[in-house]
């Protein structure tokens, strides 16, 4: 979420999956080394994820921001 001026957070429940949403205008990032990164953010980020046994969905084009949508049973 680097660079953006613009984030859009959604929230949404449907029948036993929670889903949120964040999405950016920012520069974007490389979607493919996701689970390779070393940044403390995204570790976190997956971590917390795994921990909740949920799914991360991430699509970025560079320079055209990110969206990233997770889910988890409820």
């Amino acid at each position: 979420m680097a660079l953006a001026s613009k984030v859009k957070i959604d929230f949404l429940r449907q029948d036993t999956c929670a889903y949120i949403k964040i999405s950016d205008n920012g520069i974007g990032m490389n979607a493919h080394r996701m689970d390779t990164c070393k940044g403390i953010g995204c570790k976190n980020l997956f971590s917390r994820v795994a921990l909740l046994w949920g799914k991360i969905d991430l699509r970025s084009v560079y320079t055209k921001g990110a969206t990233i949508v997770g889910q988890l049973s409820i």
